[in-house]
């Protein structure tokens, strides 16, 4: 496996006084060079937020709650 690249973001934040909510997404690809195919995938999470004396503090997590991996032929 060769030429490997992953990207991380934060998809999405919705704010409600106190409480955040945040949908993070993790992408990645590389290429499988026994298959000649080009493999990418990934995940979202989703981050339950609430400020505490002026701090955002992790809360909790739902972890891959949608997720995806796909296959492509090289050339």
């Amino acid at each position: 496996m060769i030429d490997w690249e992953s990207t991380h973001e934060l998809a999405r934040i919705d704010v409600k006084g106190d409480y955040a909510v945040a949908i993070s997404r993790i992408e990645w690809a590389q290429n499988d060079t026994i298959k000649n195919v080009r493999v990418s995938g990934g995940w979202e999470s989703l981050w339950f937020l609430r400020k505490v004396d002026g701090n955002w503090k992790f809360t909790s997590a739902v972890n891959g709650f949608s997720s995806w991996r796909d296959e492509e032929p090289q050339q």
